[in-house]
């Protein structure tokens, strides 16, 4: 049996607040068609969803801590991507900084979930995303 992760899950205390973080700060495309008042499917393109939906929406017993995870997005340009989100008023955590296959720094969204941004040095990882 193999398995391949499908969906990320995050929680947040503000709904609206993360919707605007993640589809104007960050311009990730949300899928109107798979979202509703209470539920935002944004996509990565060219693969994993991210729902999010309200920490008070989490089954019970799930312990749906808002920020509980750190999400890591892969990007063309590191710089480029730390100056735009710096420039956007995004909680920057670390500098650029050499992670041994790449680059990467650290920032938050609104609901203080660890963003891990970061970018491969040519020859490592499968694949670049696009500019």
């Amino acid at each position: 049996m193999s398995y391949q992760v499908g969906i990320v899950m995050l929680f947040c205390q503000d709904l609206a607040k993360a919707k605007t973080f993640y589809t104007e700060t960050l311009g990730l495309q949300s899928d109107p068609q798979m979202s509703s008042d209470t539920f935002l499917l944004v996509n990565l393109p060219p693969g994993i969803p991210i729902s999010l939906q309200p920490a008070s929406d989490a089954p019970a017993g799930l312990g749906a801590a808002p920020g509980g995870l750190i999400l890591g997005l892969l990007v063309a340009d590191v710089d480029a991507t730390y100056q735009d989100l710096k420039g956007k008023g995004v909680d920057i955590l670390t500098e650029v900084h050499d992670i041994g296959v790449g680059r990467s720094f650290q920032a938050k969204d609104p609901d203080g979930t660890m963003l891990e941004i970061y970018q491969y040095y040519a020859g490592f990882g499968d694949a670049q995303p696009s500019q």
